[in-house]
């Protein structure tokens, strides 16, 4: 499982203050909620080999 996990390209240190200027907290948590949530159903749909139609 770690495996999948292992990212090979990193983020660029710059990253967290460019977010910041774009999104207000409540919005930064929002979009992590909803990217961590995508994730889910993704690594589900790929356990169950539940492809699109």
């Amino acid at each position: 499982m770690q495996a999948r996990c292992h990212f090979t390209q990193s983020n660029p240190a710059a990253l967290p203050a460019v977010m910041r200027a774009q999104f207000s907290d409540a919005e930064l948590v929002d979009l992590t909620l909803r990217v961590c949530t995508i994730n889910t159903w993704n690594r589900q749909a790929i356990r169950f080999r539940k492809l699109p139609t």
